[in-house]
């Protein structure tokens, strides 16, 4: 049980990042010139790449079969560092580094999204040594 309640943390980690990047720790606003700026492309990918990592993360939780339960873990990992990587590195942000998209946002989705990469990482570690248990016994 205790399992499946840490299995709740990277779904806590990556749904706040998820709603934090178009809410609060939005990208900079719609351009003067009625245009996006790069930076809310690297939001929305950041907002999609979420909620990927967010239903992964909700699916570890409910599959039973470990393997599977593995792999969707791995890939969350993999979709937590992804949307680390995006905001400055996949997508270009603003070419001003006090504007929203440097200061807010960006490490707001490093954080986060690290604390879901860990956390999914503990997650795997966890389980692993309670399947080692259950399998001595």
């Amino acid at each position: 049980m205790k399992n499946k309640r840490f299995g709740c943390v990277p779904v806590v980690f990556s749904g706040l990042m998820t709603l934090g990047v178009v809410t609060f720790f939005r990208a900079c606003n719609i351009g003067e010139d009625g245009m996006w700026m790069n930076c809310h492309y690297a939001q929305m990918e950041v907002f999609y790449t979420g909620l990927v990592l967010t239903a992964l993360s909700v699916a570890a939780i409910f599959i039973k079969n470990p393997r599977i339960r593995l792999i969707i873990r791995i890939a969350g990992i993999i979709a937590a560092v992804t949307a680390v990587v995006i905001p400055g590195n996949i997508t270009g942000l603003c070419m001003m580094e006090n504007m929203r998209c440097h200061t807010l946002m960006r490490p707001f989705v490093t954080v986060f999204g690290i604390f879901a990469a860990v956390s999914t990482a503990l997650d795997i570690v966890i389980s692993r040594q309670k399947t080692g248990k259950e399998n001595m016994a």
